[in-house]
């Protein structure tokens, strides 16, 4: 599951089973905790056994954990990524071109941050990930997993900046501030 949730940055979450003898339990795995199932005897309850697989069988790409606005693209040959991003109320997409920096780690939970070169395209569909945007440079794109409640860096920058427009503020009111 870490190995599947690590390398494959459409992943948020997945679902697996073991099986010891005749003994099945399924688990399901995210960045926030795991879960598993009491083990059943698959041979003698034949209706869960079933329905755990027609279930994953018949699931959607996101009910099976797979991220709807991270697509994966061959590009030149090389597998890459084309992430969609809502910005202002407007959708931007970008297409990895390389790996900056990833965090390693054996754990399932917990924080986890990729870093890309990208470069923003017309879309993901079609031929629209290989048209790169009229003035379209390369960027860095930022893709982490936080701990709940933790801050992103967005509300670091907003609080800095909102705290210089306060001193500001201060500064034009009362020129002996500094």
């Amino acid at each position: 599951a870490s190995q599947i949730l690590n390398n494959d940055p459409r992943r948020t979450w997945m679902y697996g089973f073991t099986v010891e003898n005749t003994m099945m339990s399924v688990w399901y795995f995210s960045r926030s905790h795991t879960v598993v199932s009491t083990p059943f005897d698959f041979t003698k309850d034949i209706k869960s056994f079933i329905h755990v697989f027609l279930s994953l069988l018949y699931a959607t790409r996101e009910e099976i954990g797979y991220d709807p606005t991270i697509h994966r693209v061959l590009h030149d040959n090389e597998i890459q990524y084309v992430y969609e991003v809502v910005c202002e109320g407007e959708t931007r997409y970008f297409r990895t071109i390389a790996t900056l920096f990833t965090s390693q780690s054996l754990r399932i939970t917990g924080r986890k941050t990729r870093v890309w070169k990208a470069v923003e395209v017309e879309g993901y569909d079609g031929n629209k990930h290989r048209k790169e945007k009229e003035g379209g440079r390369e960027v860095a794109l930022k893709d982490c997993w936080l701990d709940e409640g933790s801050r992103t860096e967005k509300d670091n920058l907003d609080g800095i900046l909102n705290a210089l427009a306060e001193v500001k503020e201060r500064v034009k009111r009362n020129s002996n501030v500094l």
